[in-house]
C-alpha cells in the first residue's frame, strides 16, 4: 500500500505542501536536484518540475517587475533568463527550502556551467537580494 498522501500541485500558485505520512517533504525543500524548465515568468521567477509541476524564486538576486516603469527592463531581464534557460532544457538546481510567498528558493546553473544568478547580476539583469525589504 502507497504510504503518501494525496495532494494536488497547481504549477504557480505557491500552495503549501503536505508532508507525506512518514514525515517527508515532498517535493524537497533543500538539495541539490536536476529540474526541467518549463517557462520564465519574469528576471527572477521560472516554473520547472521535478516529478510535478512547481514555481520557484533564483536565490540571492531581484530583477525589475514586469509592469510599471520598470517594463523595459523587467523584459529584458526575461528574454536574458529564457536565453540562460530554455524551456524545456533541463539544469541543475540547488533548493533552499521557500520564500514567504510558498516558491521554492533555488540556485540554478545554466547550460554554460555558470550560476544564474552570477550571470543575471554581471548582465545588469538584477541586484543581489537576500529576502528583507526591497528599496
Amino acid at each position: 500500500m502507497n504510504d503518501v498522501t494525496p495532494f494536488v500541485c497547481y504549477a504557480g500558485l505557491g500552495e503549501a505542501i503536505p508532508q507525506t505520512s512518514i514525515g517527508v517533504d515532498f517535493p524537497p525543500r533543500s538539495g541539490e536536484e536536476k529540474v526541467l524548465i518549463t517557462r520564465v515568468i519574469d528576471g527572477d521567477t521560472v516554473e520547472f518540475c521535478w516529478l510535478i509541476p512547481c514555481r520557484g524564486r533564483i536565490k540571492g538576486i531581484d530583477a525589475p517587475e514586469m509592469t510599471g516603469e520598470g517594463r523595459a527592463d523587467g523584459l529584458a531581464a526575461r528574454r536574458f533568463l529564457e536565453w540562460l534557460l530554455p524551456a524545456d532544457g533541463v539544469v541543475k538546481a540547488t533548493l533552499h527550502g521557500t520564500d514567504k510567498y510558498g516558491r521554492t528558493l533555488i540556485d540554478l546553473e545554466a547550460t554554460c556551467g555558470e550560476m544564474v544568478s552570477k550571470l543575471m547580476l554581471e548582465h545588469g539583469h538584477a541586484v543581489p537580494y537576500s529576502g528583507g525589504r526591497r528599496t
